[in-house]
């Protein structure tokens, strides 16, 4: 039978002119075609109560969390930096749900970029609320260069990518937030050579973690495809 993959969606809450104005629910299409070429369905889990958490993830047999938004400081007990972006409450607390759901059940899950971020928030850590709060020596955001090319370098610890990347790789990197506290129970996985964690994952679940978009870089690098099929088959 074919495995479901749940992927937590996100919401356009400003609506855009395309749609009439409309708040809209979506996903960004790379995470859907990386899916395609593996042996599970991908199914959108709108932003809802935290209460349905429970029923939406018994109708999954995994989930990933994507990227997005900023996640709400005060999640994680600190007020506001000068340099927070765009937060929204209602999806920190329903991926929130969702991880805890998913543990509960015990589901595979997967973070990507803010994914990461959430699911260390989640079961108990912090984040730097942005990277000019820490000594860093890369550019861990990429723009203008395209999505799919490489712009730095990981180190990968004995983990679960250690068989799928090797010791080194490449990687792309959309971000301006970065793990602080590494919530108890989690280890990390990968470390840039500036030292920002680049990947974690739980020792005692199987929860999953990268801070870079392999779903952006599948279709030009089959080691990151690689990554995708892998926990599809979780």
């Amino acid at each position: 039978m074919m495995k479901t993959i749940g992927l937590a969606g996100n919401q356009l809450t400003t609506g855009a002119d395309v749609f009439h104005g409309n708040p809209v629910s979506y996903i960004f299409q790379n995470y859907l075609d990386s899916l395609t070429n593996t042996s599970a369905m991908p199914i959108i889990l709108p932003i809802q109560s935290p209460a349905y958490a429970e029923a939406a993830i018994e109708k999954v047999d995994s989930l990933i969390l994507v990227g997005g938004q900023d996640v709400s400081p005060q999640l994680y007990e600190q007020a506001p930096d000068q340099h927070l972006g765009l937060t929204y409450l209602p999806r920190d607390q329903w991926e929130i749900a969702l991880i805890n759901a998913a543990i509960a059940q015990n589901k595979p899950v997967l973070g990507i970029c803010r994914g990461l971020q959430i699911i260390n928030v989640a079961l108990g850590g912090s984040l730097y609320q942005d990277l000019s709060l820490i000594p860093t020596t890369l550019k861990h955001s990429q723009d203008p260069t395209p999505e799919w090319i490489a712009t730095h370098q990981v180190t990968v610890a004995e983990s679960f990518l250690r068989p799928l990347l090797g010791e080194n790789v490449w990687v792309n990197s959309y971000h301006h937030q970065a793990v602080d506290r590494l919530a108890d129970g989690l280890k990390p996985a990968a470390v840039a050579t500036d030292g920002v964690l680049e990947a974690f994952e739980s020792a005692i679940h199987p929860v999953y973690a990268v801070q870079w978009h392999p779903e952006m870089m599948a279709a030009h690098s089959p080691n990151m495809q690689a990554l995708i099929n892998w926990f599809a088959e979780q």
